[in-house]
């Protein structure tokens, strides 16, 4: 069914990623996320933020988006999205995360998985025009919806 959306929210605070409030945004669908968590102090800082989506009931889908637009500073960067992915890992699936997910978490590229009625995604968006070829990596944790036919 998910995840309590009061105990979904608070996941990452100790990471300094705190949501805002649990809300409807588009009819049956309710989500929460935090504010951008600069990483580093570069000029153009790389950055992570947390997200929560679902229903009134239950939280669907918890997601981590990095920002690296310093890929030569990247190694922080990722050091945070990993440190981030263990805790929320941990939480959603209670057991501690797979080396295979913190290796493309580290190496920084896309790969997906299932684990019970749970769907593990890490994808990786190269900035092509981005003048230091910066890129996100996005984790996405959730529940498989089985749909009947």
């Amino acid at each position: 069914m998910g995840w309590s959306p009061y105990k979904a929210k608070e996941v990452l605070a100790t990471e300094g990623l705190i949501t805002g409030y649990y809300q409807p945004y588009i009819e049956e669908e309710w989500s929460a996320s935090s504010n951008y968590f600069e990483i580093d102090d570069n000029v153009i800082p790389n950055n992570i933020a947390y997200y929560i989506e679902g229903n009134s009931h239950a939280v669907e889908t918890l997601k981590l988006n990095l920002n690296v637009n310093d890929p030569e500073n990247a190694g922080s960067a990722h050091a945070k999205m990993v440190s981030c992915a263990k805790l929320l890992y941990r939480f959603a699936l209670n057991e501690d995360i797979s080396k295979t997910i913190l290796d493309v978490l580290f190496v920084g590229k896309s790969n997906e998985l299932q684990i019970g009625d749970k769907f593990i995604s890490v994808y990786k968006n190269c900035w092509h025009e981005h003048r230091l070829k910066g890129y996100n990596l996005k984790l996405t944790i959730g529940i498989v919806k089985h749909t009947n036919k």
